[in-house]
C-alpha cells in the first residue's frame, strides 16, 4: 500500500509554546491514506534538552519550524518516504526514532539527514540509497530504506532549516503498512452543510448552532468512536482546541467553516472532514428612523404614526411583515404588539419601540429598535428694528446680537433653547451658514434684514423663527451759531423795550452748515431738555418776539430718516438799543467874510446830538 501525506504549513495558525502539539509527546499518529495540513510556526518544548542532538543536523537549536509524527506500524517491511518541499527552494532535515522508544529517552536517530539543499529539496528514505545518516551540509538528502516490523513504533522528527516555509508533501512508499483510520460515511451527494435563522432576532450574523446534528450522518455504522469539532483544519489534525460545548456552538463568521475529526481511541487513528455552517441573510433589516415628534401644544404628548418606519425596516425584502413592541423580549416572542398609532405615555420621555421583521414564508426574524420622543416647541419674541446712529459716520457697525437674544427668548431658558442668526430665511430653516457675532452690515446705511431662529436644544427640528431690520444712519453735527442781534424798534409799541420779533428760520444755514437741508431737519426749542426730546409741537415754528435779552434758543438737526440721530446747538437772541439823541441841535459860526458863508465842522454836533457819542458811529445827510 502506497500511502501519501500533504502538509501543508499555513501561516495564518497560532500555536502557544506550552500548549505546542507538535512535540514529541503530541506527536500526530500517521494512519492510512489520510490527508495531514499542517501549520508549524514554531518549534515547540525542545524536545533536545533530555535527548541528545542528532548528531547529523546542525550545530545550535534543532528546531526552528518542526513536525513530530508517530508512525505505528500494521505490516511489516519496508518504510520509505518522500519529503518535497512545495516551493521547491525550503531546505528540510530529519530525523527517525525507534523503534518502541519514549520521547524522554530518543536515543540515536535509526536514520538521520541534514544535507545541503539538491534539486528541488526533496530528501527521504529509499531512492536507491545505503547510507544511514547524512550531514550536516552532506550526502545526496537521501538514506537506506528502514526495516520495521508489526506494532512498531517510530517517531519522524521532521524540521524545515529556512526562514520561510510554504509546506511540503510528504510520500510514503515500501512495502511496511499503518493501521487504517475510520472512515467518513456521509453519503455522496448529501450536504451536511446547516443554515439556520438569527436566532437571538438581532441581525449580527451570528446564531448557535447544534454541530453535533451531523454525527450520525458522519459516522454512518461506526461505533467506538470519538467526534470533536474545530475551527480550523490544523487544529482538527493534531487535536488542538477543539470547540468545547459543540451542542450550543456560536459562529465567529458567516459562513463560517468547521472541521469535524473522527478518531479511533484504541488507535489514535483518524479522518477529518468538514462543513459549512451559516445564519440566513436572507433578513436584512433597515435602520429605522427615530420619531421625533416636536409638541404643538407643548402637553408632552403626541400621537406618533410607527408604520412610518415599516418600508425602511422591510428593507425591500419580500415577505415580510413589521410589527412594534414596548420591549426586546415582547419582539422576540412577538408578543405584546402596539398599535401603529401610538401615543407616548410619559411628557416629554424618550421611549424605546422595538420593531420585529418576520419573514412570512420562513418564519425568520430579526428585531431592531428606534426611539420616540416629544419635544418643547419654542416661541421667539420679537426683536425692534436696529436702528444706529452712526458714531464715525462710516456707514458700518459691529452687532452684537447676543444681547438681542434674551429679547428672543421671552420668558424661555437659555440653557433649553439656542438662538442663532441667518442672512436669509432659507439658511434659518435649512441651519446653515449662521452669522458669526459680532456682525458687520455689508453695505453702508443701507437696510438689511435679519433672520433669527430659536430652536430646542434637545432637537434641533423644534424651532421657530423671526426677523428685524438693521440699518446705520449718519449722525449730524449742529454747528455752532453766532448770536442773532437785531436793533430795538417801535413795533412792540416802543422803540427802548428791548424787545423784537426774531425770524429764527433765517439761522438754519448756520446750523446746517454744509450739511444738505433735504436730508437733515432744523428745529429750534427754548430749552435744552425740548431740544432733546425732540417733541413735535414743542419747537418753535414762527418768528417770535424775545422773552428776555439776550435769550437762549436750542437747535436740534436729526437725520429725517432716522430722527433719534441728531445734535444740538445753541445761540442767544441779542436786542440792540437805539442810540438816545436830541432831535434837533444848532451849529452856530460867525462869519469872517461877511458873505453868509462858511466852512463846518459838524462832528462838533456829535456831543451836542448824544452824550455817548465817544461810543457812537455818526454819519450826516442833507435831508
Amino acid at each position: 500500500m502506497r500511502l501519501v501525506l500533504l502538509l501543508f504549513l499555513l501561516f495564518s495558525f497560532n500555536l502557544i509554546h506550552s500548549q505546542e502539539p507538535n512535540d514529541c509527546v503530541n506527536a500526530t499518529i500517521v494512519c492510512g491514506s489520510i490527508n495531514f495540513t499542517y501549520t508549524p510556526t514554531g518549534p515547540g518544548a525542545n524536545d533536545f534538552i533530555t535527548n541528545p542532538n542528532p548528531t547529523c543536523l546542525p550545530t545550535g537549536p534543532v528546531e526552528s519550524q518542526s513536525v513530530w509524527l508517530q508512525l505505528t506500524i500494521d505490516t511489516a517491511g519496508d518504510l520509505e518516504f518522500v519529503i518535497r518541499p512545495n516551493n521547491g527552494t525550503d531546505d528540510y532535515d530529519w530525523a527517525i526514532y525507534g523503534p518502541d522508544v519514549a520521547c524522554n529517552d530518543l536515543r540515536d536517530a535509526v536514520r538521520c539527514s541534514s544535507t545541503q539543499f539538491i534539486g528541488d529539496g526533496s530528501t527521504g528514505l529509499g531512492n536507491g540509497a545505503v547510507d544511514t545518516t547524512e550531514g550536516p551540509g552532506s550526502g545526496d538528502a537521501f538514506l537506506a530504506p528502514l526495516s520495521v516490523n508489526s506494532g512498531e513504533t517510530y517517531y519522524l522528527f521532521i524540521n524545515n532549516w529556512s526562514s520561510t516555509s510554504s509546506g511540503f508533501q510528504l510520500t510514503f512508499g515500501g512495502t511496511a503498512t499503518f493501521n487504517e483510520p475510520p472512515s467518513i460515511e456521509t453519503p455522496i451527494g448529501t450536504s451536511i452543510d446547516i443554515e439556520q435563522c438569527d436566532t437571538d432576532g438581532t441581525f449580527d450574523d451570528q446564531s448557535e448552532f447544534d454541530l453535533t446534528v451531523n454525527e450520525a450522518v458522519i459516522l454512518g455504522t461506526q461505533t467506538g468512536l470519538n467526534v470533536k469539532y474545530y475551527t480550523s483544519d490544523s487544529d482538527a489534525q493534531i487535536d488542538n482546541n477543539p470547540i468545547r460545548i459543540p451542542t450550543n456552538y456560536r459562529n465567529i463568521s458567516n459562513p463560517e467553516t468547521i472541521f469535524v475529526r473522527v478518531s479511533n481511541p484504541a488507535t489514535g487513528c483518524f479522518e477529518t472532514t468538514q462543513f459549512e455552517i451559516r445564519v440566513s441573510s436572507s433578513l436584512n433589516v433597515g435602520v429605522p428612523n427615530d420619531l421625533l415628534i416636536c409638541d404643538d401644544d407643548n402637553d408632552g404628548f403626541a400621537q406618533f404614526d410607527l408604520s412610518l418606519n415599516d418600508n425602511i425596516i422591510q428593507n425591500g425584502e419580500p415577505d415580510t411583515v413589521v410589527s412594534y413592541h414596548a420591549t426586546e423580549s415582547d419582539a422576540l416572542a412577538n408578543t405584546g404588539i402596539m398599535p401603529t398609532l401610538y401615543t407616548n405615555t410619559v411628557a416629554f420621555g424618550e421611549e424605546v419601540v422595538w420593531a420585529r421583521l418576520t419573514n412570512t414564508v420562513t418564519g425568520c426574524f430579526i428585531t431592531t429598535s428606534f426611539l420616540i420622543d416629544v419635544f418643547y416647541s419654542p416661541s421667539v419674541d420679537t426683536i425692534p428694528d436696529q436702528l444706529i446712529c452712526d458714531n464715525d459716520n462710516d456707514g458700518f457697525w459691529e452687532f452684537d446680537f447676543t444681547i438681542l437674544s434674551a429679547i428672543a427668548l421671552g420668558m424661555q431658558s437659555a440653557s433649553d433653547f439656542n438662538v442663532a442668526y441667518y442672512a436669509n430665511q432659507l439658511d434659518a430653516d435649512n441651519r446653515v451658514n449662521e452669522l458669526s457675532v459680532p456682525y458687520t452690515n455689508q453695505t453702508a446705511f443701507q437696510s438689511e434684514t435679519i433672520f433669527v431662529r430659536v430652536e430646542n436644544v434637545l432637537n434641533t427640528n423644534c424651532y421657530v423663527t423671526d426677523s428685524f431690520l438693521i440699518n446705520i444712519f449718519e449722525t449730524p453735527t449742529a454747528n455752532v451759531v453766532a448770536p442773532y442781534a437785531l436793533c430795538d424798534d417801535d413795533l412792540s409799541g416802543s422803540d427802548i423795550d428791548g424787545i423784537v420779533t426774531f425770524d429764527l428760520s433765517t439761522r438754519i444755514a448756520e446750523v446746517l452748515g454744509t450739511q444738505l437741508l433735504a436730508d437733515f431737519a432744523v428745529t429750534f426749542y427754548n430749552s435744552q431738555v425740548a431740544a432733546d426730546a425732540g417733541l413735535a409741537g414743542t419747537d418753535i415754528t414762527t418768528p417770535i418776539q424775545n422773552s428776555s435779552n439776550p435769550q437762549t434758543i436750542y437747535a436740534r438737526i436729526e437725520n429725517r430718516l432716522n430722527t433719534d440721530c441728531y445734535d444740538t446747538t445753541s445761540f442767544d437772541l441779542v436786542v440792540n438799543p437805539r442810540p438816545v439823541v436830541t432831535p434837533l441841535v444848532t451849529l452856530r459860526q460867525c462869519d469872517n467874510d461877511t458873505d453868509g458863508f462858511t466852512d463846518f465842522n459838524l462832528t462838533e454836533a456829535n456831543s451836542l446830538i448824544s452824550t455817548d457819542h465817544l461810543n457812537e458811529t455818526f454819519t450826516y445827510y442833507l435831508t
